[in-house]
C-alpha cells in the first residue's frame, strides 16, 4: 500500500502527464511548417526532429512554469518570416548568408527580428545589440548582408589583434587558442567556420596570424610596437620593410632593415609613435605596412591605421578580377588600384574553396589565388562579387 504522501505524489505525477500530453497536442497544432530555406536538404529530418523536441520541451516548460524568455514561444512568426543567420564576448559574427539574401531579397531581415534573436544565444537573444556596437566601428550596416560582412571583419581583426598580442608576449604568454572553431547548428556564434564548413573571415586570418613566422605590429595609445615572431627551431634571416603610404598609393616614407629572428622566440624590432610615422600626413588617409621579407617573398605583413575604420577616408579601390581555368581547377587574379581593406570574394550560391580570402590589398597590388569548385567557369564569373570596406 502507498502511504498518503506517495499516493499524493502518484496523483500529481499522473495529472502532470495528462497536462503534458494535452500540451504536446497543443504544440502540434501550433507548430509551424519549417521554411525550406531554413535547412540543408541533406539533414532535413534530423534537424526538424531535433528542433521539434527542443521546442516541445520548452513549450511544456513555459506552460507549467513560465520563464522570463522563451525563444520557441514566437517560432510561428520566426520561422515563417525569415531564414537562418549565421562569436565569445564581443565577436559574434554571422555566417556567410549573403548569398541567399541576395538571391531572395524578400527575405532580407533585421538583427532585431525575432528569428535572428532566437538564433543569437548571447545575452538571452540581445547579443546582436552588443555585436552591433562593435560592427559600427567599421561603419553603419546598409542591410543585413552588410551586417554579416562587417560582423565577420570585426571578429577577424579583433581576434587577430588579441592573438598577436599573446604571441608577442612570449614567454610571459606562450600563445592563445580562440573559441571557437566550428558550429553545432546554423546560427550566430563565435566560430571561424560556419555549420556547413564554409570558412568565415577569421579562419583565413588565423592561418596568417598563427603562421610560424609572423610580424606583430600592435598600435596602442598612439604608439606602434613591432615584434618579430619565430616559432621554428632555427633562426630566420630576413628584411623588415616599413612603408607609410596614403590610401591612393603615394609613398610617404620607407625604411628597410636586415633582421635576424631568434629561434623559437620573439625579437623586438622597435616602437614608433604616430608622429614619427605620419610626419604631418592626414591620419584618416594614411596607413603603415610592416613587412617581413626574404628573397623578395613576403613572409608576413602587419598593417596599422591611425583612425577607427569608420573614420577613414577610403577611396574606391578600383578592384578588378579575372577567373581562368587552371587544369582541373581555376585561378582568380584580383588587383586593386588603391587601398582595398578587408577584401572579400563571394560567389553567391556557389560553394567554392579559395586558397585565401579576407585580405587587404595595398595600392597597385594584385594577387592570384587557386580556386576549387564544381561550378563552371561561366557560373563563377557570373556570380563573383568583390567586397571591401569601401565597396560593400
Amino acid at each position: 500500500m502507498h502511504t498518503p504522501r506517495e499516493a499524493t505524489r502518484a496523483a500529481a505525477a499522473g495529472q502532470l502527464e495528462q497536462t503534458a500530453t494535452a500540451l504536446r497536442a497543443a504544440f502540434e497544432r501550433q507548430r509551424p511548417v519549417v521554411h525550406p530555406d531554413l535547412r540543408s536538404t541533406a539533414v532535413d529530418a534530423q534537424l526538424e526532429a531535433r528542433e521539434r523536441r527542443i521546442c516541445e520541451r520548452r513549450f511544456i516548460q513555459r506552460e507549467l512554469e513560465p520563464q522570463p524568455i522563451d525563444t520557441c514561444a514566437v517560432r510561428g512568426q520566426q520561422l515563417q518570416s525569415s531564414q537562418p543567420q549565421r562569436q565569445r564576448q564581443r565577436f559574434l559574427p554571422y555566417p556567410n548568408v549573403a548569398r541567399r539574401l541576395r538571391a531572395q531579397p524578400q527575405l532580407i531581415v533585421s538583427a532585431r527580428q525575432a528569428v535572428i534573436r532566437a538564433h543569437q544565444k548571447f545575452l538571452y537573444g540581445d547579443g546582436n545589440t552588443r555585436l552591433l556596437k562593435y560592427v559600427r566601428e567599421y561603419g553603419e550596416p546598409k542591410d543585413f548582408a552588410d551586417f554579416v560582412y562587417l560582423s565577420q571583419v570585426a571578429q577577424a581583426e579583433g581576434i587577430e589583434l588579441a592573438a598577436l598580442h599573446h604571441r608577442a608576449s612570449r614567454p610571459r604568454t606562450m600563445g592563445t587558442l580562440y573559441w571557437q572553431l566550428n558550429d553545432v547548428w546554423p546560427g550566430a556564434s563565435w566560430s571561424s567556420m560556419d555549420w556547413y564548413g564554409r570558412w568565415k573571415a577569421l579562419q583565413f586570418h588565423a592561418r596568417r596570424f598563427y603562421a610560424d613566422v609572423a610580424v606583430a605590429a600592435l598600435r596602442s595609445r598612439s604608439e606602434t610596437t613591432v615584434s618579430l615572431i619565430n616559432d621554428t627551431p632555427e633562426p630566420v634571416a630576413a628584411e623588415l620593410r616599413l612603408r607609410v603610404l596614403d590610401v591612393d598609393g603615394k609613398l610617404l616614407h620607407e625604411e628597410r632593415k636586415p633582421v635576424t629572428l631568434a629561434a623559437a622566440g620573439v625579437t623586438a624590432f622597435g616602437k614608433f609613435t604616430d608622429a614619427e610615422l605620419l610626419r604631418g600626413a592626414d591620419p584618416k588617409r594614411t596607413f603603415a605596412a610592416f613587412e617581413l621579407r626574404t628573397h623578395d617573398t613576403t613572409l608576413s605583413r602587419g598593417v596599422i591605421y591611425f583612425e577607427a575604420a569608420k573614420d577613414l577616408v577610403l577611396p574606391d579601390p578600383g578592384l578588378r578580377a579575372d577567373i581562368a581555368a587552371d587544369g582541373g581547377a581555376f585561378r582568380v587574379t584580383v588587383s586593386a588600384q588603391k587601398l582595398a581593406r578587408a577584401l572579400w570574394l563571394d560567389f553567391g550560391d556557389i560553394d567554392v574553396e579559395l586558397a585565401d580570402n579576407a585580405l587587404t590589398l595595398l595600392p597597385g597590388e594584385s594577387i592570384t589565388l587557386q580556386l576549387q569548385s564544381k561550378a563552371t567557369l561561366a557560373e563563377l564569373k557570373e556570380n563573383m562579387k568583390l567586397q571591401s570596406l569601401r565597396t560593400r
